[in-house]
């Protein structure tokens, strides 16, 4: 097991392919989630939870669920300030792309 700063950092667009633990540390944004799994794989499930981390030691309890679905999908979620982990769990290929509020 790595540790929590060994994570990949979500900053502007990060590709991936299955589950993985993430950090973000910047301000309130919108991330856009286009997963590109199938269905015929575990369901096409992919789901996002976040932990914040802010002035803690060790990873937190209270995960917060901020979406959850099966088969491909291009979906936008609301991030609060960082620092965040970010509990990614995909059965399949992502793009995760942090936008700017307009």
């Amino acid at each position: 097991m790595k540790p929590v700063a060994a994570a990949r950092r979500v900053e502007t667009v990060l590709h991936g392919y299955g589950a993985e633990a993430l950090l973000y540390t910047g301000g309130e944004t919108d991330l856009q989630i286009d997963f590109y799994g199938s269905l015929e794989i575990e369901n096409g499930y992919v789901s996002l939870y976040t932990y914040e981390t802010k002035g803690r030691t060790t990873v937190p309890n209270d995960d917060r669920l901020l979406m959850t679905a099966n088969g491909k999908l291009r979906r936008s979620v609301p991030l609060s300030a960082g620092p965040l982990v970010l509990r990614y769990y995909a059965t399949g290929p992502w793009t995760l792309t942090v936008r700017d509020f307009d």
